[in-house]
C-alpha cells in the first residue's frame, strides 16, 4: 500500500476442497467489472484503515447477499483508490456451500442485484486518473490478449483446413 498508494489493494486467492489439490481460486482483473459483476471474493482485498476511518462506509445490513459488492462500490463511489495485485493473499477452504439456503430463494438474489443496478446506476463515482488510467490499460491488455488469441485460433484453423485438403486428395 505504501508503494502505490492505494486504500484498497485486491489480491489472488486459492481454494482448497477436502482431499483436492489446492488449486487457483480467484486471479484479480480490472476494477472497471465492479460495475457489472461482482467478482472480488471478501477474503481477497486489504483496505487501508486510516482511509476507512475518515469515510462513512459500511456493509448494508438489509442486504444478505452481495453486501460485499455493495461494499466495494461504496468505496469505489468515495474515491478509494484501488491497486490490484498477482500475488496470493489468502486461501479459502470449500466445505459446502453455506449460501444454499439464500440461493434457493432466487428472488431474494434477483431483489439483491436490482438494488445494486440501481445504486450503480444512480450513484457518481470518483475515481482518480491514475486508477482510471490502470483500469483502462487493463482493459487494453485484455482485449490485446484476447486479439492474440483469435488470431491463433484463426491461424491453427487454416492449418487444420489445410491438411483436411490434403488428406482428402
Amino acid at each position: 500500500m505504501r508503494e502505490t498508494g492505494a486504500d484498497v489493494i485486491c489480491a489472488a486467492s486459492n481454494r482448497s476442497a477436502p482431499g483436492q489439490a489446492v488449486e487457483e481460486g480467484y486471479r484479480p482483473v480490472s476494477f472497471l467489472n465492479l460495475f457489472v459483476l461482482n467478482f472480488i471474493p471478501i477474503n481477497s482485498y486489504i483496505i487501508r484503515l486510516s482511509t476507512l476511518t475518515k469515510t462513512p462506509v459500511f456493509f448494508d445490513e438489509m442486504l444478505d447477499v452481495v453486501e460485499d459488492w455493495h461494499f466495494l462500490l461504496q468505496l469505489l463511489q468515495n474515491g478509494f483508490r484501488f491497486e490490484a495485485i498477482m500475488d496470493i493473499l489468502s486461501e479459502y477452504r470449500v466445505i459446502s456451500d453455506g449460501n444454499k439456503q439464500i440461493k434457493d430463494n432466487p428472488e431474494k438474489w434477483e431483489n439483491a442485484y436490482s438494488y445494486i443496478h440501481a445504486f450503480i446506476r444512480n450513484s457518481s463515482f470518483l475515481m482518480n486518473g491514475q486508477m482510471v488510467q490502470r483500469m483502462m490499460m487493463d482493459q487494453n491488455l485484455k482485449a490485446a490478449e484476447n486479439q492474440g488469441n483469435l488470431t491463433a485460433m484463426q491461424k491453427r484453423l487454416e492449418e487444420l483446413e489445410s491438411r483436411l485438403l490434403e488428406v482428402n486428395r
